[in-house]
């Protein structure tokens, strides 16, 4: 019958990525609006901390270590504060890559010597010693991405007080694709959506910000890879970076 309806077509649209675009978008300038407001006050704290210490130190002993004792608490409270800033900020001016070979492999021992001298035991290990594990990528953005993974296990150690910690990073290439676990000894990622701890402001830990890993998760993607984050097979945590292999020979650390 001419104007008879004779059915309906559904189209189904999937805006999760739109929707979590839109999300991170109003979190980065709500971490650009903290970060102004928490900076300011920061180095006048500091600064007058030091003076203190200088000037106004107790001639008794007793009173002079107590005294230097709540200073000294005042600049370990103003590092803490001062580390949440930087996150904040770097969450906020997150910049678009600047493409160019990157040997991953040279990126990730680089990162290993930050913490040298730390408690902690850190090691690399790689599938094949005469591999090359070359990407696409933007050197910087990809040292802060291993950096964050590895301060996330290191603090995550020391909150739980894990015996003999430590964290183990292994490379592997295989079909193309360069993989980067960084594994952990420590409680690992509690037992919920692992994806929800990519999100800013979703942390696992008593006194993380939820930046880091959302830092870490905006890198990966940016650079066309993917993270994941899983149970380490002896416990602790374990998280994936895969990004796809370049074949260059002139690679930029």
């Amino acid at each position: 019958v001419d104007g008879a309806i004779i059915g309906y077509v559904v189209t189904f649209d999937d805006v999760t990525d739109l929707l979590s675009a839109q999300r991170k978008a109003a979190w980065s300038d709500i971490a650009r609006r903290i970060a102004h407001e928490i900076k300011n006050p920061l180095t006048p704290i500091q600064l007058a901390s030091d003076r203190l210490r200088r000037k106004y130190t107790p001639e008794d002993e007793a009173a002079g270590e107590q005294f230097t004792e709540y200073l000294s608490i005042i600049s370990r409270q103003v590092e803490d504060i001062g580390r949440m800033v930087d996150e904040f900020s770097a969450f906020a001016r997150m910049p678009q890559p600047a493409m160019a070979p990157v040997d991953l492999q040279a990126l990730v021992v680089g990162q290993i010597t930050l913490f040298e001298d730390d408690a902690i035991t850190l090691s690399m290990v790689t599938d094949d010693l005469d591999a090359s594990y070359i990407v696409l990528g933007d050197a910087g953005l990809l040292r802060q991405a291993v950096l964050n993974l590895i301060q996330n296990g290191v603090d995550s150690l020391r909150e739980s007080r894990t015996k003999a910690p430590r964290i183990e990073l292994g490379l592997a290439h295989d079909a193309g694709i360069v993989t980067l676990k960084i594994m952990d000894n420590g409680p690992g990622y509690p037992d919920m959506d692992r994806s929800k701890l990519l999100e800013p402001y979703v942390t696992h830990r008593a006194k993380g910000t939820g930046l880091g890993l959302a830092i870490v998760s905006k890198i990966v993607q940016d650079h066309a890879g993917t993270l994941e984050l899983l149970d380490a097979e002896e416990g602790g945590a374990c998280a994936i970076i895969r990004l796809g292999f370049h074949e260059d020979t002139g690679a930029d650390q």
